[in-house]
């Protein structure tokens, strides 16, 4: 059994890098788990838990599924938090709306859904995790940084894969490892 998931990986630009910094230099007495800038994903289907046998068939079906799709363009800009700013769970750079995107999650949970893996009812919101709250003190620094990043552009990048992870948990964080990835045209 392993733990996996679909996603697209994305490269820190500067601009994200620096941006990165400053929340991780000025929340850095609070509880949050960081996400390394190496880890940073938009993650388009958890599976959780995966027997091995399902993994060959669910590589199957997406390399049918996503066999004619391009590859496109993101644009990453300003940043959030789930659910809400009085109750801080999730630190996010934020994914301008993108049709192609879109319709890749779309395209990925249709195949699957078809083969009995359960679609996550929430609406589809991609972001980029860049923290997880444990527990803050500082809630104005936090909405501070929040409301002078909310807007900016952060940056562009081409998407030309998804991949396919494994994710093993430890205590120094989760450890990635890709089980495949499909390449589009």
């Amino acid at each position: 059994m392993k733990r996996t998931f679909l996603a697209i990986e994305i490269e820190p630009s500067s601009r994200i890098s620096d941006i990165y910094n400053v929340f991780f230099n000025q929340l850095a007495n609070e509880r949050i788990k960081w996400v390394k800038p190496s880890h940073f994903h938009i993650t388009l289907f958890f599976l959780g838990d995966t027997q091995e046998n399902e993994i060959s068939m669910i590589a199957d079906i997406l390399e049918h599924s996503l066999k004619d799709f391009n590859q496109f363009e993101i644009q990453m800009a300003g940043c959030g938090i789930f659910p809400n700013l009085n109750n801080p769970s999730v630190l996010w750079f934020g994914i301008k709306h993108c049709d192609q995107l879109i319709g890749l999650k779309k395209t990925i949970d249709m195949s699957l859904s078809g083969h009995g893996f359960p679609v996550e009812k929430r609406k589809f919101h991609p972001h980029l995790t860049i923290g997880r709250i444990k527990e803050i003190k500082k809630l104005n620094t936090l909405k501070n940084l929040i409301s002078s990043n909310k807007e900016g552009f952060l940056s562009k990048q081409i998407i030309s894969e998804l991949v396919f992870f494994e994710s093993k948990l430890g205590s120094a964080g989760p450890v990635y490892s890709r089980i495949t990835e499909f390449r589009f045209k």
